[in-house]
């Protein structure tokens, strides 16, 4: 699933601009993923993301809320940033609907000789289906920080965080970390070129945990306008085998 930090933070580069300190960036498009997921089963999902994001100073703040289609294993379940894969679950259906609402907030710590540091939290709400294994049907919380150092028109990045899952009733689930290294870079003709490595702790201890290789394009089509297209390739049983997305983001004027 898309790494919402990561085409965040390349969507304030691609529209930055001196008069850019208070911003509204709305955003949708599709994402699709395909693999087992640490299961017995192939499993494929197709998330259609709807979001807004606003910032003023140090301060952003964000909502989203997915269209969810899910074919495959029932332990497969919607989540905030990404699938969530529960105990082996050997019944398999084809679901869709809305997904949870994410709600998130962060500040930035520093802002000094091209190094940023920032801090934020992200609140899972259980507004989709639990039922058709769209959501756990509990809340989520997570929090973490992010660094980024400019050099020319190289960005590399690191992120670091942790998850507390809520336990639905009939499972229980395992908090756990994720983190993220990568880059951007400035490319010609109004490009930003992402690589990224991401690892996220398994919600249960009988799979792997999940690592994926991101890579991704950022064109700015319009002065308010950004498209990203991008891939993931999974690196561990716990990952699906592969995925890709693209990304449409406009920013409000001012």
């Amino acid at each position: 699933m898309v790494r919402t930090l990561t085409l965040a933070l390349v969507a304030g580069i691609a529209f930055a601009s001196p008069a850019a300190a208070q911003r509204v960036t709305v955003s949708s498009g599709v994402d699709y993923s395909t693999g087992t997921y640490g299961t017995d089963t192939e499993t494929s999902v197709l998330v259609v993301p709807f979001g807004v994001r606003a910032s003023e100073g140090r301060w952003s703040f964000g909502a989203s809320v997915p269209y969810i289609m899910i074919d495959g294993s029932n332990s497969v379940v919607g989540g905030a940033g990404g699938p969530i894969v529960g105990e082996d679950d050997m019944t398999t259906s084809r679901r869709s609907g809305l997904g949870d609402l994410s709600l998130r907030a962060s500040y930035d710590l520093l802002d000094i000789n091209g190094v940023e540091l920032s801090l934020g939290g992200r609140v899972k709400l259980p507004t989709g289906d639990a039922e058709q294994n769209l959501s756990t049907g509990k809340t989520d919380f997570s929090f973490g920080g992010e660094v980024a150092y400019t050099v020319g028109n190289v960005t590399p990045f690191v992120e670091f965080g942790h998850r507390w899952l809520g336990d639905p009733d009939d499972r229980e689930l395992e908090n756990g970390y994720y983190g993220t290294i990568g880059a951007t870079v400035m490319l010609p003709a109004d490009l930003i070129g992402i690589v990224s490595y991401d690892y996220s702790q398994a919600s249960v201890n009988t799979i792997e945990d999940s690592h994926t290789l991101f890579g991704g394009l950022v064109a700015r089509v319009h002065p308010r306008l950004s498209m990203t297209g991008y891939g993931t390739v999974g690196l561990s049983e716990g990952a699906p085998d592969y995925g890709v997305g693209l990304l449409l983001s406009l920013r409000a004027k001012n």
